[in-house]
């Protein structure tokens, strides 16, 4: 994680109109901090962000930094609330007065304008670190610590009277995992239906998988809270998480959907997440191990369970399945990790000793 002054990211809605009405951050300072939140309808131009007068300021207060690794919520009474249109995308500029706010370098993992959260109605993408408070210095790849506090709207300023939870953390205090699964092979189809139970909170970030084919082929990945059983074929009881074209890598090798390429799952700790993966022609790779019943656990390690599933015969949601069969590839998840004490400080680019 970093310290810089301050955060600028881009959010976007999706299946119905959300309003913002609050966030929190993280900051590494103790006591009194001052923040301010200033939004852009569209997305970040990197051209117009030091010209203040195009920014929209929603909120400027003190609160009391939680320290690190833990948010500090701005109080809805000192923030105004905005929409974001169903299908539409709005900037948000996080900045405070001393160098405390905390983010993450994702350069190794999530470029700029990438996906890297999301729930059933927000997206949230990567953004960017900004030297000074309004300066065009900013730091590709770096995402915003902290929480995007918003409630659902049905159509124009019809409020949804149950708000939505605090969405997804954006936690920069990650620690990416993945578990292997079996990679037998033996027996395929389209498709493959399979369980995963959580341990601990966690963001499933990507799949691997195996198939049996080196051309580039169509892939869509499917998901369901809690068992797959008696939904099969029921399509609207799924939610699409991933549809890309890849190349495949047969003989046993692992096929990688792209992160940028699939919405992340958040799934809380006790709770099945089911898993669906499709192709449109029987080229995807499993296992039929008949020692083991479906729903057993036959893959784990200390934060995720995976659980043997069905094969599905034909594409997309067809009555043609078989069971017990084993998932072959691997999962990509992050779950929370403990903050740094020291984290690192961007250090802005230098002219002979002027800040550029």
């Amino acid at each position: 994680q970093m310290l810089g002054y301050g955060a600028v990211f881009t959010i976007s809605s999706f299946q119905m109109d959300i309003k913002v009405q609050s966030l929190a951050f993280n900051s590494a300072a103790s006591g009194l901090v001052d923040v301010q939140v200033y939004r852009r309808a569209g997305n970040f131009d990197k051209e117009k962000m030091a010209t203040k007068e195009l920014w929209t300021l929603v909120s400027d207060t003190s609160v009391i930094s939680a320290g690190p690794g833990k948010g500090t919520v701005i109080p809805e009474a000192n923030f105004e609330p905005f929409r974001v249109a169903n299908g539409r995308n709005h900037t948000i500029y996080v900045t405070l007065t001393s160098k405390d706010l905390l983010y993450t370098d994702s350069s190794t993992t999530n470029s700029v304008g990438s996906v890297y959260t999301s729930d059933n109605f927000l997206k949230f993408y990567v953004g960017q670190g900004v030297s000074q408070p309004f300066l065009s210095t900013v730091y590709d790849n770096r995402i915003l610590n902290g929480a995007i506090h918003y409630v659902t709207e049905i159509g124009t300023n019809t409020a949804v009277p149950t708000p939505m939870p605090i969405s997804p953390w954006i936690d920069a205090f990650q620690i990416d995992r993945v578990l292997t699964t079996d990679l037998m092979g033996g027996t395929g189809g389209c498709g493959c239906m399979f369980e995963i139970r959580a341990k601990t909170d966690l963001v499933l970030r990507s799949l691997d998988l195996v198939v049996n084919n080196e051309t580039s082929m169509n892939v869509e990945i499917w998901t369901k809270t809690n068992s797959y059983l008696g939904f099969e074929a029921d399509e609207k009881s799924w939610r699409k998480v991933s549809e890309v074209a890849v190349q495949g890598r047969c003989n046993g090798n692992v096929t990688q959907i792209p992160s940028e390429n699939f919405e992340g799952i958040a799934i809380s700790a006790g709770s099945l997440q089911s898993l669906y993966v499709t192709l449109l022609s029987p080229e995807l790779v499993y296992t039929n191990r008949d020692t083991i019943s479906r729903g057993d656990v036959f893959q784990s390690d200390e934060n995720i369970e995976v659980c043997a599933g069905s094969g599905v015969g034909g594409y997309k949601f067809v009555n043609d399945t078989y069971f017990p069969r084993l998932f072959n590839g691997a999962i990509h998840y992050s779950i929370l990790s403990t903050p740094s004490p020291t984290p690192a400080q961007e250090v802005p680019k230098t002219n002979n000793g002027v800040v550029v």
